[in-house]
């Protein structure tokens, strides 16, 4: 499914409750609240032990198989590539989602609040989960 950004001209941005959190960006029709889209999935949450950098996202390619294109294309996000130049993708059931970096500075310029309170909490939920790590617990 295309997503038509003729309906859905807001984009916010906001964050899912992980530690670290992680981004979820939202586009939204401005001439109804309760219809809107979450582009990205957390994944974090299904055992998954994932931190993410700042602004990246597994896009859901689920629901909206299009996405990364059309993301791509409005210069909203690029795929993340491992050192070999491959797609980074996870695999949860029976979905491969590949892994995009939203670009800061149009989010920014979209969502500065919401840009802000994501910002604010990433760098603290990080802190965080730097703190609750116990060197003890790796295998070195």
């Amino acid at each position: 499914m295309e997503i038509d950004f003729s309906i859905y001209t807001e984009t916010k941005v906001n964050f899912f409750n992980t530690e670290p959190c992680n981004i979820a960006v939202i586009f939204c029709n401005p001439e109804d609240p309760t219809d809107f889209i979450i582009a990205d999935k957390n994944l974090s949450g299904y055992g998954n032990r994932i931190v993410l950098d700042k602004c990246d996202a597994f896009l859901d390619v689920n629901h909206y198989p299009d996405l990364p294109k059309q993301l791509e294309e409005l210069g909203l996000a690029k795929p993340v590539l491992d050192p070999n130049g491959n797609p980074i993708t996870l695999k949860s059931g029976f979905v491969t989602y590949p892994l995009f970096k939203f670009n800061e500075e149009k989010l920014k310029e979209l969502d500065p609040k919401g840009f802000a309170e994501y910002d604010a909490q990433y760098l603290d939920s990080l802190q965080k989960a730097i703190d609750d790590l116990n060197i003890d617990d790796l295998d070195i």
